[in-house]
């Protein structure tokens, strides 16, 4: 299981994560082994995703994109929306729409597992260092001083 620890910090973002990977099929544990967890940082954007690797890898790509060419725009409670918005279209809809599919097609609960993630997004908007959690339904919540971490995993 993964543990993904961000905090808001008076000069910028910490993010730190565990090192163990978890290998498994249809919400099946196999294997567990000792890694590297790498958290992406592209310039000023870090990002971290407890879940799925590849729907992990989909979710940073779309939301590196996003930030990248400047397509949020807005107060910070806006542009969170607008992130909501395009990750959940782009990606996470698809793969829930997936795993509906495979789950009434394999009759197994686990089926669902790989369309669960949350992320951490650490970057500036708006001028200001903010730490953003997505939960699995990319609702976002802007990490304040009064409550300055957010966990995952």
């Amino acid at each position: 299981m993964t543990v993904i620890v961000g905090i808001k910090c008076a000069d910028g973002i910490v993010l730190g994560a565990d090192g163990a990977a978890t290998l498994g099929s249809l919400g099946l544990v196999t294997a567990q082994q000792r890694t590297l967890k790498k958290i992406t940082a592209r310039g000023a954007i870090a990002i971290a995703v407890a879940g799925h690797v590849g729907l992990g890898q989909r979710i940073r790509a779309v939301l590196e994109e996003g930030l990248s060419g400047n397509q949020f725009t807005g107060r910070t409670e806006l542009m969170t929306q607008q992130m909501r918005r395009m990750l959940w279209q782009q990606v996470v809809q698809i793969e829930m729409d997936a795993a509906r599919i495979t789950r009434e097609t394999l009759q197994s609960s686990g089926a669902t597992d790989a369309a669960c993630s949350q992320t951490l997004l650490a970057t500036p908007l708006n001028g200001r260092p903010e730490l953003v959690h997505f939960d699995e339904q990319c609702a976002p919540t802007i990490v304040t001083d009064e409550l300055p971490f957010a966990a995952i995993g």
